[in-house]
């Protein structure tokens, strides 16, 4: 009999550790993307301040959706060619990287910020976003 309830009380304690690992994963899960989502926006913050031109001329302005690759990054482009092909390479690794991925630009607001904002699905489909003002 004390075996028995020896065992029950085991039992018990290995399936809160097989939960706790479990929770574990899928909370490691959610901090790697938001990680993965603060690193996309600081790359296109890094991007705008590298092209000050395409900034000032209103290139980074509301970027959302799907753009075009400008097909001139070996040939040479414009301040707004090298801001189109930003936006390209931005979404698509976005895309890449989280799940469901939306990524989007706006601005700039009357202090001369962009808003730049991520948002993928969590792994119970909820959306998580996360948005960055930054002034280039």
């Amino acid at each position: 009999m004390e075996i028995l309830i020896s065992v029950l009380v085991l039992a018990i304690g290995l399936l809160g550790v097989v939960a706790m690992q479990m929770s574990s994963m899928r909370n490691q899960s959610e901090a790697q993307n938001r990680t993965l989502a603060i690193q996309q926006i600081n790359d296109m913050s890094e991007r705008m301040r590298a092209n000050m031109a395409g900034v000032r001329a209103g290139a980074y302005s509301n970027i959302v959706g799907v753009v075009a690759d400008p097909g001139c990054i070996t040939a040479g482009c414009t301040p707004a060619q090298v801001a189109q092909y930003d936006a390209y390479i931005w979404i698509v690794d976005s895309v890449r990287l989280l799940p469901s991925a939306q990524a989007t630009v706006a601005g700039p607001g009357p202090d001369g910020a962009y808003l730049i904002r991520m948002q993928w699905d969590r792994r119970d489909g909820a959306p998580e976003n996360i948005a960055m003002s930054v002034v280039p």
